[in-house]
């Protein structure tokens, strides 16, 4: 966990540099004139260019509430406004904070303490960051629950008191 934020900013970082070469180098070709070679193309790059774009949605892949604070936080930094936090056990717990940046989250209805990192996670996540203001929806990684989400969204009227509309 402890290289998760430098690994991502580091990325980020020569992707900020790799989109500024390209719109240095669109500039420059639109001079009447101009012979310069175009930087070398990177797939790699390019999509996270994309991201700091605003034109790929970011999907993070996160459990502790440490884990979403530190991504939103390198979000804001390089200017990422889109961004869905996928499980996000722990995110009742930075709710307003997640409500704040603007970020949706896509959560268990209520699996938790099946190992560490989701040991402090409640049935009562996706209630908790509806009326926090968080656009929510129950996912499943698991092909069993999947088939049945309209009960796994259910568990929200249980756990949260959310109405059968909010639950859908």
């Amino acid at each position: 966990r402890m290289g998760v934020e430098f690994v991502i900013r580091s990325a980020l970082t020569e992707a900020r540099e790799y989109q500024k070469k390209w719109d240095e180098y669109n500039e420059q070709k639109m001079k009447r004139g101009f012979r310069g070679a175009p930087p070398e193309y990177d797939d790699r790059l390019e999509t996270l260019a994309e991201i700091l774009r605003g034109n790929i949605i970011v999907h993070c892949h996160s459990y502790r509430a440490d884990e979403i604070v530190m991504i939103m936080k390198v979000c804001r930094d390089f200017g990422i406004k889109k961004l869905v936090l996928q499980h996000a056990n722990e995110g009742f717990k930075v709710a307003p904070e997640i409500a704040a940046f603007g970020a949706m989250a896509s959560v268990f209805s209520d699996a938790w303490a099946y190992k560490f990192e989701v040991y402090y996670s409640t049935a009562y996540n996706a209630a908790i960051l509806t009326r926090n203001g968080v656009l929510t929806s129950i996912n499943s990684d698991d092909p069993g629950v999947i088939r049945h989400l309209y009960h796994e969204a259910s568990k929200t009227l249980k756990y949260g008191g959310l109405s059968r509309d909010e639950a859908l």
